[in-house]
């Protein structure tokens, strides 16, 4: 994947992977924000190394916001504890705590909406919930239940690629749906997010 070789905007939007980082560059687009720079830090387990490297990275001195996301997965508290301790461990500002050098300041935003477990996946198919489309994807996993007794390890994601399977274009991933206007940006889904950017 592509590196980060400059920063240039004052402010910048981390994302786990790819796809969020696809994601986020279609809602800001959607929100009319052209001041935020998307990266991706390559996976949760990779975000302190990340944030190592950033100040290497010519334009950080420039940043005035850092705006760091992450899947809450099973455990919201976890996800968020991990990020404040990547931060500080590289002598970055925490949220609510101050700002360094009384310029950058940093937030905090664990998907699907900072608030309960979950991940991207999650917070898309909560977008579209009024599609009709999700009854069917809902009873052919009860089907497939009933049928083997058989479940997917992380049902978020296997009802996001089912409801992508049925659109006429098939083959998109969560970012490429993205990109094509599958996601509602307009649900009240999508609300705690619009927000935690706007504020950024």
């Amino acid at each position: 994947m592509k590196q980060l070789t400059k920063i240039t905007q004052q402010k910048l939007l981390l994302g786990e992977g790819l796809e969020e980082k696809l994601v986020f560059v279609e809602l800001l687009k959607f929100m009319d924000i052209n001041n935020i720079e998307v990266v991706t830090y390559n996976g949760k387990t990779n975000l302190s190394n990340y944030l190592k490297t950033l100040r290497l990275i010519p334009g950080f001195s420039d940043l005035i916001s850092l705006g760091i996301t992450r899947d809450a997965d099973e455990n919201k508290d976890a996800a968020l504890q991990s990020i404040e301790t990547a931060l500080i461990n590289n002598n970055l500002p925490i949220p609510e705590s101050g700002q360094l050098g009384e310029k950058l300041s940093s937030k905090i935003f664990i998907l699907p909406n900072n608030n309960t477990e979950g991940m991207l996946e999650d917070l898309c198919i909560q977008s579209i919930v009024d599609d009709l489309g999700i009854s069917c994807v809902d009873a052919y996993f009860q089907c497939i239940q009933n049928q083997t007794g058989r479940q997917p390890k992380n049902m978020a994601k296997a009802k996001v690629h089912a409801w992508l399977a049925s659109q006429i274009e098939p083959d998109k991933r969560l970012g490429e749906a993205a990109k094509a206007g599958y996601w509602n940006w307009n649900s009240p889904a999508f609300e705690p997010l619009k927000n935690f950017i706007a504020s950024l």
